[in-house]
Formats: C-alpha cells, structure tokens, sequence
C-alpha cells in the first residue's frame, strides 16, 4: 500500500508555506524558462493564485494541485479555460483530483497549443 498524496492545507490552516517553498523550487529547478523572468516574490504570488485557482476546482492533494499550477506557467495561466479543458476539470462523475490525472492522459497535444495561443492572443494574463 503506497503513502497518501499530502492533502494542501485547507483555507483556514495558512500553513501551506513549507509547500509553497517546495513548488517554487520545482517550478525553478524543472520549468526554469517558464518562470526564470519572475523574481522570487512573484513567482510566490503567482504560484499561490495559481494554488487558490486549483482549490476552485476542487483540487485538495498536492500533486494534483502542482501540476495545475505548473500547466499555468508552461501552457497559460487561464489554460483552465479552454472548453475541453474546461469539460474535463467541471466532470463530476470523478473525484476533482482525478480530473487533473485525465488532463494528462487525455487531453490531444493540439488541445495544448490551442490553450497556450489563445494566451499569445491576449498577452500574458495574471495568474488569478
């Protein structure tokens, strides 16, 4: 029996910060040209939107959350909004982490670029 993902700190408990450490390091250490342009502190901001972004969708484990906010920075920080996208992350027949993991299997590289175009076309927008 493997060990339980790590569930993210509720809205409550503000002690997601040793988390928040350690998804600014992976994000710098494994996405570098997706993030190096931001300093330190901004990458922080962007990176606990992006976790608050995560939590609307019902994402509670750790992996799940890191790889939303991972997508914002590689594909577009509104990449949730693209109508597959969308679909696959709003299905209620499955768990809202598990959502996360089809988005990964499922989701056509096309798909993919669409999502990170649509961000060329509006400019780089906020994580919010």
């Amino acid at each position: 029996m493997g060990i339980q993902p790590e569930r993210i700190a509720t809205s409550q408990d503000r002690s997601i910060q040793p988390y928040l450490d350690r998804l600014c390091r992976h994000l710098r250490q494994t996405h570098h040209a997706a993030v190096f342009r931001y300093t330190e502190s901004e990458l922080r901001a962007l990176a606990e939107a992006g976790i608050a972004r995560a939590r609307r969708h019902g994402l509670t484990f750790q992996p799940a959350i890191t790889f939303f906010v991972t997508l914002q920075f590689v594909i577009a920080p509104d990449f949730d909004e693209h109508p597959r996208i969308r679909q696959i992350l709003m299905d209620e027949r499955l768990p809202p982490d598990e959502r996360i993991d089809v988005l990964a299997v499922s989701v056509p590289e096309a798909t993919w670029r669409e999502a990170a175009r649509a961000r060329g076309a509006r400019g780089e927008a906020a994580i919010q």
